[in-house]
């Protein structure tokens, strides 16, 4: 099993020296939105912050939260393959639970991350366990932190990768 921790923690509690050259998830809500995040991004978080900055939809304030993947995890090839298999999963999760980000232009690339994640592991691995911790990525940032992780469990099957087990609940 191949098992990727993420623990979201608000930005406004984290320095640059925190996220300098760091790979990570992050979700952000420009200052217009107030019931589904603006954007849910990947990758090395201060280049892609600054990719932002000139987008329409980063309206002032902007807040959010991010979840860097684990530092001692030392090759960036793994840390990002892990990011971008998380961003797709959690993209996933978000459409079925009506909190899809309104400036996604895609829904990640689920299948070439679950390759690259598990070139990374051998292709022995059948099933691949997110877990998230601190502030639920998918809720507004203001909102309490979680009282218990949540998971979502991709498994492999014969007809390809199916979410088989997801902690998070329906919401209208």
């Amino acid at each position: 099993m191949l098992t990727i921790k993420l623990h979201f923690i608000r930005l406004s509690e984290i320095t640059l020296t925190d996220i300098y050259d760091e790979i990570g998830v992050y979700v952000l809500w420009s200052g217009k939105a107030k019931v589904v995040p603006s954007y849910l991004g990947e990758g090395n978080v201060l280049q892609r912050f600054a990719d932002h900055m000139r987008k329409p939809w980063a309206a002032r304030p902007i807040d959010g939260v991010i979840a860097l993947i684990e530092t001692k995890i030392k090759s960036k090839t793994r840390q990002k393959s892990y990011a971008e298999l998380a961003e797709a999963i959690l993209l996933d999760v978000a459409t079925h639970i009506n909190r899809a980000p309104k400036h996604n232009g895609n829904q990640g690339k689920p299948t070439a991350a679950i390759k690259k994640s598990l070139t990374h592991q051998g292709s022995s691995i059948r099933t691949i366990r997110l877990v998230c911790s601190g502030r639920d990525p998918l809720k507004a940032p203001s909102s309490p932190p979680m009282s218990a992780t949540k998971w979502v469990v991709l498994r492999l099957f014969a007809e390809g990768w199916e979410i088989t087990e997801c902690h998070w609940n329906n919401r209208a």
